[in-house]
């Protein structure tokens, strides 16, 4: 079992990755949807922060480690991931904010990186 503090140095990191999240994925989702892009981070914020405690309660308490343990994992953690950039790049191509070459640019590029993600997450699965 790690000890607390690499426990929550682990889950500081964690948490500043979902918060990039909010920051690079929910908020302009938001502004392509046409929503308060202000009310959408008053929840997005906190919910993204609340999420580190409980994740350190969780592991102090039981030792467990939220994290993809397989290479079944990865590639559906891959697929979700092909889904929701796809669709981010199918509503901007809708609401106009970019041309036609420039969402199969996004997807193709999406989806490169994501396989190779995927590919890397899930080969090292196998080494260890």
């Amino acid at each position: 079992m790690s000890s607390k503090k690499s426990i929550l140095l682990e889950e500081a990191i964690r948490t500043m990755a979902i918060i990039g999240l909010v920051i690079f994925g929910v908020l302009p989702m938001a502004y392509v949807l046409g929503a308060d892009v202000s009310r959408v981070a008053l929840i997005a914020f906190p919910a993204a922060i609340l999420i580190f405690p409980i994740t350190f309660w969780i592991r102090t308490r039981t030792g467990v480690k939220l994290q993809l343990r397989s290479s079944r994992g990865w590639y559906i953690s891959a697929a979700i991931a092909f889904a929701l950039a796809l669709f981010m790049a199918i509503l901007m191509l809708l609401t106009g904010y970019v041309s036609l070459n420039q969402a199969v640019a996004q997807i193709a590029i999406s989806a490169f990186v994501i396989v190779v993600l995927a590919w890397l997450g899930a080969r090292l699965m196998r080494l260890k």
